[in-house]
């Protein structure tokens, strides 16, 4: 799958607004969310620990690493 922002474009949302903001692509839609992720802000296992904690939500509720995600859902980061 294709990427389409870069990981300075990543560093620099997160860096103004303190959250990343994703909607789900056709796609990505059947990908779990921590790989989801980990493709897009780098490791997995910091993207997991984010999710345990409560600091990722999938259209405003807190998600498993596992989830299963669905064209246009709204990740938050």
């Amino acid at each position: 799958m294709k990427v389409r922002e870069t990981r300075a474009q990543v560093a620099e949302q997160q860096h103004r607004t303190g959250t990343l903001h994703y909607t789900v692509e056709p796609a990505a839609a059947g990908e779990r969310l921590d790989r989801f992720l980990a493709e897009r802000v780098g490791s997995r296992a910091q993207v997991q620990r984010q999710i345990e904690s409560g600091g990722v939500s999938v259209d405003g509720q807190p998600a498993k690493p596992a989830h299963k995600l669905r064209a246009g859902e709204q990740v938050e980061y």
